[in-house]
């Protein structure tokens, strides 16, 4: 009972804990304050919003040829053992690339010379291209006038008003905290005590 009890408390605080989004600056995004594990949040200047997930952003500060993403990696060979990828994937060390439908599923195949595939599915990857300048790629949702579309590839700094980023709120998860312990706790003791208590242990 007591740890189930613990249990509930935690996940209570976690459940009741809030993130907020912080604004980043110029600065922040030049020198990789921005960690490609947080989600991020830009505001177009017409009003346009893209939302990303972990690793679906990346900021780069010159001419680049990669892949970024997260994906699956397999062994041509063992096709039974799937793993997770996430991160660079340089053009020069793949072999081929081809876009695959599998069902209503679309992916982006890369072909490795270790006979090792590595796979995206369509909206999870971006291709950065040297033929770009510089600057923040995104692969996300972009939401305009209430309509949702995928959005994948570079956005032009003078068509972005702001970017930031999801951040845990402080406050707001100590509030929830005082919340589960002043409410939630006597509420759930409670209920422990009406189905447990010693009435119910004497047969009453």
């Amino acid at each position: 009972m007591k740890k189930t009890f613990i249990l509930f408390l935690c996940c209570s605080i976690l459940f009741y804990g809030c993130y907020a989004y912080s604004p980043l600056t110029r600065e922040d995004l030049l020198n990789h304050r921005v960690p490609p594990g947080n989600d991020i949040l830009v505001t177009l200047i017409d009003g346009a919003v893209i939302k990303c997930q972990p690793y679906h952003h990346i900021y780069t500060t010159e001419s680049a040829d990669f892949i970024f993403g997260s994906g699956k990696r397999k062994h041509r060979f063992h096709l039974s053992e799937h793993r997770e990828f996430v991160g660079m994937l340089q053009r020069s060390s793949i072999d081929s690339l081809r876009v695959m439908g599998i069902g209503t599923d679309k992916y982006l195949m890369c072909y490795l010379p270790d006979s090792t595939d590595i796979y995206f599915l369509y909206g999870d990857y971006i291709i950065v291209t040297p033929d770009q300048p510089p600057g923040l790629w995104c692969a996300g949702i972009q939401s305009v006038d209430g309509k949702d579309s995928v959005f994948s590839g570079r956005i032009p700094n003078e068509r972005i008003e702001r970017v930031e980023t999801k951040e845990i709120n402080a406050l707001s998860t100590i509030g929830g905290a005082v919340f589960v312990i002043v409410v939630v706790v006597p509420l759930f003791l409670a209920v422990i005590y009406v189905f447990t208590g010693p009435h119910k242990l004497n047969g009453k």
